[in-house]
């Protein structure tokens, strides 16, 4: 397991521990989280969408590029945080949420000018608190069962989009995210500026039945990692486990059913890969 889970699991995976769950009590007690909440809910576009966005050019530049990296950590270890995580993690934490609700993606807002598109999921008090803010991220806020709430992940995965879970900050969970590189941009500032704290690795990784792959390439082309090649001489997907983020996300591209997840922990190459 991550270090996360070492420090924050009590033997289970750090999100998948109830006692971490933002409930009222939690969130009345704690500033972080009540600090966090409001920058999702009130201030994204502001605080972390827009600075984003003029911050990915300067970040190309030499020797700002690295000022405004460690500005940028400064800001985020002390805000929301996440790990990729497959979907069936995904509704094992939603079975743990009493309430659930969509909220436009700041992320394509940013990127993309976007403001419709609902893929950020609060739950349990954060989504009750989203109440405060009514016109949240401009889209407004969708209240759907914890049923639906499975049902938007399930889909999303199959549209292509990697799934993470945000602890507010970490380990107090609060939400999930539905997204894509080159517009999340917690996937693009890790991918593209090394930026690795903003969000980790799952704690699986993919496992490839290279006897039952046909070499189709559908897998290549729904990783967002970079993790997959298709070797036209052997006519089969390689996968390269170094850069996998074990998101799962493949298994629905591959009609041969030669691709699974197991744990991160049972391969000792990436055990300490997050």
């Amino acid at each position: 397991m991550c270090q996360w889970c070492v420090e924050h699991g009590d033997g289970k995976k750090w999100y998948l521990n109830t006692r971490n769950y933002i409930t009222k009590e939690l969130f009345d007690s704690k500033e972080e989280i009540r600090t966090a909440a409001d920058m999702l809910l009130r201030d994204s576009e502001r605080m972390f969408g827009i600075d984003m966005k003029k911050g990915f050019p300067l970040l190309d530049k030499p020797i700002i590029g690295r000022i405004v990296g460690r500005s940028v950590r400064k800001t985020i270890e002390k805000r929301e945080r996440g790990q990729v995580i497959p979907v069936e993690e995904a509704k094992s934490i939603l079975n743990n949420a009493n309430m659930a609700a969509l909220v436009s993606c700041v992320c394509r807002q940013s990127q993309l000018g976007i403001t419709k598109a609902k893929y950020c999921l609060p739950f349990t008090y954060l989504a009750d608190y989203g109440k405060e803010w009514p016109d949240c991220s401009k889209g407004g806020i969708n209240y759907i069962s914890i049923e639906e709430a499975k049902e938007a992940v399930e889909k999303a995965a199959h549209r292509g989009f990697v799934i993470s879970v945000y602890g507010f900050p970490v380990p107090f969970v609060g939400g999930l995210c539905m997204c894509e590189y080159p517009s999340c941009m917690a996937l693009k500032s890790r991918l593209d500026y090394g930026m690795d704290y903003l969000i980790r690795k799952s704690e699986f990784v993919a496992s490839h039945d290279i006897d039952k792959c046909v070499g189709c390439g559908k897998c290549v082309g729904k990783c967002q990692f970079r993790a997959i090649l298709l070797s036209r001489t052997l006519e089969k997907a390689l996968f390269n486990i170094k850069e996998c983020f074990g998101c799962g996300v493949c298994i629905y591209a591959c009609e041969q059913n030669a691709i699974s997840l197991v744990p991160r922990q049972q391969v000792p190459a990436v055990r300490e890969e997050w």
